[in-house]
Formats: structure tokens, C-alpha cells, sequence
């Protein structure tokens, strides 16, 4: 609907409904700007107790179930209930966890290992081996095969009494020296070469038989030994243990050559 009036007629001759607004061409009506009416509208003051509206804490709101104020609630409350008694329980079980972990435990720990001390010396010297594996007969530092007639012998130097202070005779059939399969020697697996050796040294070619330590020197394919001619082992002592000086006797067999011709031993 689109509707115009002049100045000379009446609102109430047409006009049915709405806002009656007098056309005047020679005086315009003032039209509010929208921010001046915004603000208007909605201007507070400063002090929320001139708002019209309680905002007082201890006023119960009908559409808030979770703010109720209560002085009985609020005043005489106590820990004694099912949450402060959960709440103390799992803080004392947080407590307890700590104490056990940094101060019960050591302690025990500590008490116990003084209360099991044994003499029993290190397990790499004659007893368990670094994989934890126990031999049928545990090794000594003087074998138990070696001969009583040999345990002391005189020095060819000062004709003092030496005392034996290690022996193995390898008398236990089956034996091996990959790393962790014996107390005192193991085979390396490595080339030499240092010295330029022509053999592969690997493990599986030392073993004990017959009484005997057993180390094969055989004629190898190259390409499933490393790129060399030869595989033969090598068994040390190192980080096993130590020999500063004294006597050192030994049994062996060299092999010989088929053909006529000096051997190379080493």
C-alpha cells in the first residue's frame, strides 16, 4: 500500500492504520540516525543496581537449577561427604605412590642386598655367562680335570714355587665361543686385517672335541666368506681377564702341510 497526504487534509479522512507522518515540503521532520536510537535503547548505567534487574548473588533465579543459595549449604558445609572423602583418598593415594617410589623402595631394595650379600665373585669369572646361561659344570678358575701333580711348579728362573692360578683343559665335549658362551674365551668373528690375513675368522670354527680345543683352518667359497680364500677362528681373553706376568704352559697339534714346504703359524 502506498499512501500520500497533504497538509490540508485530516489523518483521520483516509488514514486506517500505522503511523501518520504530515507531508510539508516547506518544514522537514527530524529522522533519528540509528546509532543515536541504539544507544538510546540500550545504553546502561555504569552501576548495575539501576539496571532494574536484581543482581544480587543471593538471589535464586528460576532458570539457573545450578545456583541455589542456601546460607545452610553455603555456611555449615563439611568434608566429611562422599566427594571430600574421594578427593582425600586420591590425593593420599598420589602420596603414597611417591613416598613408595622415592624413598620405600630404594630403602628395601638397599636393605635387601646388604641382608643377601654373598662372596661369591664376579659372574663373568667362572660362574654365569653374559647370556645368563649356567654350564652343567660351572668353571672355575682352576679346572677341576687339571692334574694335582701340576697345581704347583717350580720357576726355571729362581727356582721359586709357583702356585697354578688358571688352567683349562677342555675336557667338557661340545663346547663353544660365540660371544656369551664361555667365562673366559671368545672367538671373534672378523677379518684380520692388520696383517692382511687371507682367512675369515668365525666363531663356528672353534669348538671343543675329544678333550681337545679344536680351531679349523679350511679353503672357503669367497662369495659366502666374505670375499676371502680361508676361514679359520681366533679365541681371546679380552675384556674376560687378565694375565700380568708369571708362567704360561701349553698343549698343542699343528697341522701339516700335504706338499713339501714350511707351514705359517700364528
Amino acid at each position: 500500500m502506498f499512501r500520500l497526504y497533504d497538509s490540508k487534509r485530516s489523518k483521520s479522512q483516509d488514514y486506517k492504520g500505522g503511523d501518520y507522518i504530515p507531508l510539508n515540503p516547506r518544514k522537514r521532520q527530524p529522522v533519528p540516525t540509528p546509532n543515536s536510537s541504539i544507544a538510546n535503547q540500550f545504553a546502561l548505567s555504569p552501576d548495575p543496581n539501576q539496571w532494574g534487574y536484581n543482581v544480587s548473588p543471593n538471589d535464586a533465579e528460576a532458570d539457573d537449577w545450578i545456583h541455589v543459595p542456601d546460607k545452610k549449604i553455603d555456611d555449615t558445609g563439611s568434608i566429611l561427604n562422599p566427594r571430600g572423602i574421594s578427593a582425600l583418598g586420591c590425593i593420599g593415594i598420589i602420596f603414597m605412590s611417591i613416598l613408595t617410589l622415592f624413598f620405600i623402595w630404594p630403602l628395601e631394595t638397599g636393605i635387601r642386598k646388604m641382608l643377601t650379600a654373598t662372596t661369591q665373585s664376579g659372574f663373568n669369572v667362572g660362574g654365569i655367562n653374559s647370556t645368563e646361561q649356567v654350564y652343567e659344570t660351572a668353571f672355575a678358575l682352576v679346572d677341576k680335570d687339571t692334574p694335582q701333580d701340576v697345581r704347583r711348579k717350580t720357576s726355571p728362573v729362581d727356582n721359586r714355587e709357583m702356585v697354578l692360578v688358571f688352567s683349562d683343559e677342555f675336557e667338557l665335549e661340545g663346547r663353544t665361543f660365540w660371544p656369551g658362551d664361555d667365562p673366559y674365551w671368545e672367538a671373534v668373528d672378523m677379518h684380520y686385517w692388520g696383517t692382511d690375513d687371507l682367512e675369515w675368522y668365525d666363531p663356528q670354527q672353534a669348538y671343543t672335541k675329544d678333550g681337545q680345543l679344536w680351531i679349523e683352518f679350511q679353503e672357503a667359497k669367497r662369495e659366502d666368506n666374505h670375499n676371502l680364500t680361508y676361514v679359520s677362528a681366533m679365541i681371546t681373553t679380552w675384556n674376560k681377564f687378565c694375565f700380568t706376568g708369571g708362567l704360561i704352559e701349553t698343549s698343542n697339534y699343528q697341522a701339516r702341510p700335504k706338499s713339501k714346504g714350511s707351514g705359517y703359524v700364528h
